[in-house]
């Protein structure tokens, strides 16, 4: 990471969540490691332009924090925009999709506890990253409706692209697609980029990026049927 760092240009600003998507990008995308901010974020626009975005309505209208790529385009630093760029591509890996819906499963079944883990490389040389999940532990389950994350976890993912975990009390449960309050102060305080799997229904979930400063955008839904059909025994 460090080496990898050396080698970008002055974009301004890069904080420890960047470090892992600036390593991913040197290795296996080094052309947007020599983009502008406004070049990636004419990058992002375009791999998002043709996903399908879910609100969250859980909230009332005055507390809802907006989640669209346009709202948010003028803050988001080149460091913020190479993150999405990276996620947006680990997110449609198939081996990716099946293990959140079957992760989701579980934590329906678990009414204790909401589940949740990190995106992290297998080793330095491996291009993708596969979702580790990090079930609470027994003490530490504080309801159906709130993710604690293990201190396993937290030792464990200095080199994590993202944290994640879900939203899937209900197999349709799109009103909390998108972080909660306290999901927004649990990125402020790890200082992780974070990402929120909602269940929508059969095979399907929303997918909502957020990080420490309140940014939060909504990178569409994935499809388990349609990507695992599409992959045609690719990982």
């Amino acid at each position: 990471a460090t080496s990898a760092i050396a080698r970008v240009p002055d974009r301004g600003p890069l904080q420890m969540r960047h470090a892992e998507p600036v390593r991913w990008a040197a290795r296996f995308r080094p052309e947007w490691v020599t983009r502008t901010r406004e070049q990636l974020l004419a990058d992002v626009r375009l791999a998002m332009k043709d996903r399908d975005n879910t609100p969250r309505s859980a909230e009332q209208a005055s507390d809802i924090v907006p989640e669209s790529l346009d709202h948010w385009a003028g803050s988001l630093r080149w460091g913020d925009l190479l993150t999405i760029l990276v996620l947006l591509e680990q997110i449609q890996r198939p081996v990716s999709v099946s293990a959140w819906y079957e992760q989701s499963k579980m934590d329906r079944r678990d009414t204790t506890t909401e589940y949740g883990g990190m995106l992290a490389a297998r080793g330095l040389d491996q291009e993708w990253k596969v979702p580790t999940l990090f079930p609470p532990r027994p003490g530490q389950r504080e309801g159906d409706n709130k993710f604690i994350a293990s201190d396993d976890m937290i030792r464990s993912s200095d080199r994590a692209l993202a944290h994640y975990h879900f939203h899937a009390q209900e197999e349709r449960n799109s009103a909390y697609a998108g972080p909660s309050p306290g999901d927004l102060i649990y990125a402020a305080r790890q200082g992780r980029n974070c990402l929120v799997l909602t269940s929508l229904g059969e095979g399907e979930m929303g997918v909502d990026y957020y990080q420490p400063d309140g940014i939060v955008v909504d990178l569409g839904r994935i499809r388990v049927g349609a990507m695992l059909g599409s992959a045609s025994g690719r990982q």
